[in-house]
């Protein structure tokens, strides 16, 4: 990055020097239709009944597990690395004398 004196100038300016002329601007976007308080109320009700009935726990289903069902998969997970576990340790004492098992 080469040195220089700061401030510097920029090569492009991002508007136009006019002394003494206004900027003009671009006119605001326009709206496609006029709405009212009572649609923005209808609509916003609408979207939070929607939103209401997707939430609502209809089918007993929940995303997150009850904690008999954490439980019951921990105990599951338990038992399985405990079987693992034993098998592992069952194939080092049953593996030659001297030699190191890699499993």
């Amino acid at each position: 990055m080469p040195s220089s004196s700061w401030p510097h100038r920029r090569k492009f300016q991002l508007v136009p020097s006019r002394r003494g002329i206004p900027l003009i601007l671009p006119p605001a976007p326009m709206f496609s239709y006029s709405i009212t308080t009572k649609d923005f109320e209808r609509e916003t009700q609408a979207q939070s009944q929607w939103l209401k009935s997707i939430l609502e726990d209809k089918t007993g289903c929940s995303p997150f597990p009850s904690e008999k069902e954490q439980d019951q998969k921990h105990k599951k997970d338990v038992t399985s690395l405990a079987v693992q576990l034993s098998s592992l340790q069952n194939q080092e004492t049953s593996g030659p004398q001297g030699e190191m098992m890699v499993v």
